[in-house]
């Protein structure tokens, strides 16, 4: 008997030291779970602040691209403004070039007119209606 009590003993104690073994087990799983549930919770925070960081840049991004838009429209709003001005000016120089060559020509043939003689007073009054529609070409803007 007592060797079986011996026995018992020892199958006790290996026992004692496996429920022994086994506690320290499951506190070190139950860590291990705690560490691992926090990591979760860390890559998680982790990926949703990135989310937000990415969101973040994708509006500054569409903002940059929205207003390189914007500027783009304004350099060729502006562009077409110089054109146009560039063009009333060639315009406006044109008509005035056209007016002083008109004038010139007025006044020679007011010139001409001035050392007719008496006789040619019909060609006289001709020349003046002449000067005269020109001028009121020029002043109506008919050119």
């Amino acid at each position: 008997m007592n060797d079986f009590n011996a026995r018992l003993d020892k199958c006790k104690k290996q026992n004692v030291n496996i429920v022994k073994d086994n506690d320290a087990a499951i506190k070190k799983l139950q860590t291990l779970l705690k560490s691992r549930d926090s990591l979760h919770e860390a890559m998680s925070k982790l990926r949703s602040s990135q989310l937000i960081h990415l969101k973040e840049e994708k509006k500054k991004e569409d903002i940059q691209r929205k207003n390189a838009g914007t500027r783009a429209e304004e350099k060729e709003k502006d562009k077409t403004l110089k054109e146009h001005r560039r063009n009333r000016d060639v315009k406006a120089r044109k008509v005035e070039a056209y007016n002083k060559i008109r004038t010139a020509n007025n006044t020679a043939l007011l010139h001409e007119a001035s050392r007719l003689k008496d006789d040619n007073i019909r060609l006289k009054r001709i020349i003046s209606s002449v000067i005269m529609n020109s001028h009121y070409g020029m002043a109506t803007g008919r050119l």
